[in-house]
């Protein structure tokens, strides 16, 4: 029997396009300066079938995952020579294993829309309404662009004073109603609407419509914009956001402006202003970015028996990176199933 478990942490997968390193001058610059250059990350390095191969008289583990810059952007253009892989520390040859590419998985998005009173307050840039009625006009239009279930999975949230789920971007009013289930509130916790919905939906990247005020997540765990970032940080997690027209305007409780605030959340991500006219174009553009290419590795290892751990390492264009520790076990030829 085989069987195998993974130390692993989660992230999304998919594309087909190669996104070329972009900053791969600054990268080898920065590896001189360094005892050893990373830059390269795995994400979701997961075991998907184990099987002996009495063919090989080998066991075959298969190993699904992505790979990811120093920036949270997909690297969808490695080749076999990029990667080696270790097995109980030992470097294995290089004809016990080939890499296979082409599949792609939906990338998840989250939606977050501000419907608290600041942005019902506000005046949206054309005059035709309220910085609500112009963000839930972009959102629509985002959405309606990314209409392929192949490539992208929706969820949606509405945010005030706390974070609810909605099934779409229309359940957002229009118009402020005190009395409404939907109302607009006084209140808005926006750290604690990107914290709750990075643990709803790890694997999801974040895409935020707001005017980025903040006087409120101290009441929801006491979480402030620096523990933000750095939650953000440590996940690689991109977050875009469009700041409505008042966002220079408004302030959390540390005075950070909103517009510095949502630039901050946005570390991987990319802030665009509702009153650029080509904001709803270029947010597109940097969703498409996101969507990764799966590798699946199907290494042969001679082990037939006792536990073992494998880790894949990638070399390419002077930027690594290596997995985290993939374990399995085996008892040689018998039915085998992972865990």
């Amino acid at each position: 029997m085989i069987s195998c478990h993974s130390s692993t942490r989660g992230a999304s997968v998919g594309a087909t396009l190669p996104h070329r390193f972009t900053s791969v001058g600054i990268a080898l610059f920065a590896c001189l300066l360094t005892a050893g250059c990373s830059g390269l990350d795995f994400r979701q390095a997961k075991v998907v079938d184990l099987a002996y191969d009495d063919a090989e008289q080998a066991t075959r583990i298969d190993v699904r995952f992505s790979v990811v810059d120093r920036d949270g952007l997909p690297v969808n253009d490695l080749t076999p020579g990029d990667f080696g892989i270790w097995e109980d520390g030992v470097r294995a040859t290089s004809e016990s294993f080939t890499v296979t590419t082409g599949e792609v998985l939906p990338v998840g998005i989250t939606v977050l829309l501000d419907n608290s009173k600041s942005m019902y307050d506000a005046d949206s840039e054309d005059g035709g309404g309220n910085a609500v009625v112009e963000v839930k006009r972009m959102a629509r239009e985002f959405v309606s662009s990314l209409d392929d279930p192949d490539l992208y999975d929706f969820r949606f949230y509405r945010f005030a004073s706390d974070l609810s789920e909605i099934g779409s971007v229309e359940e957002v009013l229009d118009a402020y109603a005190p009395d409404s289930e939907s109302r607009g509130e006084r209140w808005t916790a926006l750290y604690h609407a990107v914290v709750e919905s990075l643990e709803r939906h790890p694997d999801n990247i974040i895409v935020v419509f707001s005017d980025g005020a903040d006087n409120y997540s101290q009441n929801r765990g006491g979480v402030d914009l620096r523990e933000v970032v750095s939650r953000l940080r440590e996940s690689r997690t991109p977050v875009f956001a469009i700041g409505s027209a008042n966002c220079k305007h408004e302030y959390d409780r540390q005075g950070i402006s909103g517009a510095k605030a949502l630039r901050r959340l946005c570390r991987f991500g990319a802030l665009r202003l509702a009153t650029d006219p080509y904001a709803l174009g270029n947010l597109l553009s940097d969703i498409h970015d996101q969507v990764r290419v799966v590798y699946t590795l199907s290494y042969y290892s001679p082990n037939l028996a006792g536990d073992h751990a494998l880790r894949i390492r990638v070399n390419s264009n002077g930027l690594r990176g290596k997995s985290q520790q993939l374990l399995f076990s085996s008892d040689g030829p018998s039915e085998l199933s992972p865990e």
